[in-house]
């Protein structure tokens, strides 16, 4: 509890002096009380800190989490100006995690989690103490993860009551707090923060009860997507969460010998308009042929059907855009089941190239330069032409670049740079254009400006 620090009003000095007669007392309801009380304000507020407003007690933090250590005091019910404490007080002794500050405010911040004190002790002109402890909780941050079935788990029983296991993981819960968690899940994956499926402690796993999906078709699966929020909670209604990632898992068809592959396909930084034309080719082990699939760049993920094997190799290609690429992917097939695999990307990496339309033009004629590029396409917002340190003006249309030639008496050199979609740059060369009579003469690529 806060101390009361009573002092004598200087006013009041002389006339107890000269007092006379009754030999008259001091009358104690005639001294002013002090109280004191720490505030914790942002570290950039600089307002008196008793209008920040209510101030809880105890205070959490999160580590490295810099504030503001206030003091204030109150006389006779009224906070006291800042500027006016000196009249007051004669030192101010503020003891924070062991480090000693005599200020009346102090910015600082904590490195560790866990329980810390602030003690402030005031000192009056009268010699008189009074103190306060604040007790401080710095937070360890919440964390929750995901741990079984592992995303994408495709064995799960359909017909049994058993049901699936789901076990998660919650770190961050400090001695001073209770967590609680809230599990969601759902068919659908864009609902699963929808649909609230459990509540309770964090530490113990929970069960979707069985059967999960007894009157599917033979040849179907149902998939599950669910995710956790936890919740660690303290005193004054302080709470934080963390709510984990999506993860799904698929039953086991029931009556087929076959499994789904579903592979989602993107073609990574393509925006043209052109076709694109993939084919899917599943191997086995021994390199045999077991399924094609070819298709055009779209939406929807591929789907094909194989029986159930280890050590089967998709091999992905593409014959339109022959500068794309994709990396063969290895996968066990274990039970006729749906698996979902992550997206198969093809990869443009390979520079657009970039050439003169002709090795002579007209002197008065524009300067045409073609951009060749067969994957993610040119992209004309990342086309220069430079001639020296000036940029020249330049317009492209159909895989031509067209600008005029530079100001020039014999020869000058230019540099025509572009990107593709896939952020792919051009050669970093030179071109020399070069007066002949009334025709300009294109010769290079050269390496260095000046044709060395």
């Amino acid at each position: 509890m806060t101390r009361l620090l009573r002092i004598i009003a200087f006013a009041l000095i002389p006339a107890l002096l000269c007092s006379c007669g009754d030999g008259a007392l001091i009358q104690t309801e005639s001294i002013p009380e002090i109280t004191q009380q720490i505030y914790v304000v942002p570290e950039r507020y600089n307002d008196e800190p008793y209008t920040f407003g209510y101030q809880p007690h105890p205070i959490y933090l999160e580590a490295e989490r810099t504030v503001k250590f206030c003091a204030t005091y109150i006389v006779d019910d009224h906070y006291l100006p800042t500027i006016i404490y000196d009249d007051y007080i004669t030192e101010k002794i503020w003891d924070i995690d062991g480090n000693y500050f005599n200020l009346n405010s102090v910015r600082y911040s904590f490195s560790e989690p866990g329980h810390k004190v602030v003690t402030l002790k005031s000192i009056d002109k009268m010699n008189d103490t009074i103190s306060e402890v604040l007790d401080v909780y710095v937070n360890t941050p919440i964390s929750a993860t995901l741990e079984s079935p592992k995303d994408g788990f495709n064995m799960a029983d359909p017909v049994s009551e058993d049901g699936v296991e789901l076990s998660w993981k919650v770190s961050g819960t400090d001695e001073w707090e209770t967590s609680y968690c809230t599990i969601f899940a759902s068919y659908n994956k864009n609902t699963v923060w929808q649909n609230p499926l459990a509540r309770g402690g964090c530490n113990e796993p929970a069960t979707i009860l069985g059967p999960l999906a007894e009157d599917i078709p033979e040849d179907s699966s149902v998939t599950i997507y669910w995710g956790v929020v936890a919740t660690n909670y303290a005193k004054n209604s302080f709470s934080e969460s963390d709510t984990t990632d999506i993860f799904h898992f698929s039953t086991k068809y029931k009556g087929a010998d076959s499994a789904d592959l579903v592979i989602p396909i993107s073609y990574d930084g393509f925006w043209g308009v052109d076709s694109t034309s993939m084919r899917i080719t599943l191997l086995n082990s021994m390199g045999d042929t077991l399924a094609t699939h070819v298709g055009s760049h779209m939406d929807s993920p591929v789907i094909m059907k194989v029986l159930p094997q280890t050590d089967i190799r998709i091999l992905a290609e593409e014959s339109f855009k022959q500068e794309y690429k994709a990396e063969p992917i290895t996968i066990d097939i274990m039970a006729p089941s749906r698996y979902e695999l992550d997206t198969l990307f093809f990869t443009d990496s390979i520079s657009p190239f970039v050439e003169p339309g002709s090795d002579r033009f007209e002197e008065s004629d524009k300067i045409i330069f073609y951009a060749f590029d067969n994957g993610s396409g040119i992209n004309e917002n990342r086309i220069t032409v430079t001639s020296g340190g000036d940029t020249l003006t330049h317009y492209y249309d159909s895989h031509k670049i067209y600008f005029s030639h530079p100001p020039f008496i014999d020869y000058c050199f230019i540099k025509v740079v572009v990107q593709d979609n896939a952020k792919n740059v051009s050669a970093n060369v030179f071109w020399k254009l070069q007066r002949r009579g009334a025709e300009i003469i294109v010769t290079g690529p050269f390496d260095k400006e000046g044709g060395y």
